[in-house]
């Protein structure tokens, strides 16, 4: 198991990372203290496009956590299956992920275009 303290240190040391674009953190015993951390890691780095949290302890908070802190056109994947994340996390990421693709929908891209497609999130749960 991972402490607070750990995925903290962690997370400040991946925050201007430039080259990590995979973290694997399965059955860590990381619970919403942990997401808190995380979250603040997903709002800075946008290298990072898969986060794997399978199997921990997060509930619908973390999940909240972590899906409000993933900007349009970083994270593309975040699994969060086996969690204990409630009845309640299937609308939210619905809703986070309906969000942000508006967003990507409104965004112009590099040639004055509206991206298509780029920068999806999909969640497992």
């Amino acid at each position: 198991p991972l402490s607070a303290k750990h995925v903290q240190v962690l997370c400040q040391a991946l925050e201007s990372n430039t080259w990590t674009t995979r973290l694997a953190m399965d059955r860590c015993a990381v619970g919403d203290v942990e997401c808190a951390a995380l979250a603040q890691l997903l709002s800075k780095n946008r290298t990072l496009t898969h986060l794997s949290l399978a199997g921990n302890k997060i509930t619908e908070e973390g999940a909240k956590a972590l899906l409000d802190a993933a900007a349009p056109g970083s994270l593309s994947t975040l699994d969060l299956s086996a969690n204990p994340t409630g009845g309640e996390v299937g609308d939210l990421v619905r809703r986070a992920v309906a969000k942000r693709d508006k967003l990507l929908q409104d965004e112009p891209s590099n040639g004055g275009s509206k991206a298509k497609g780029a920068g999806r999130l999909t969640v497992t749960v």
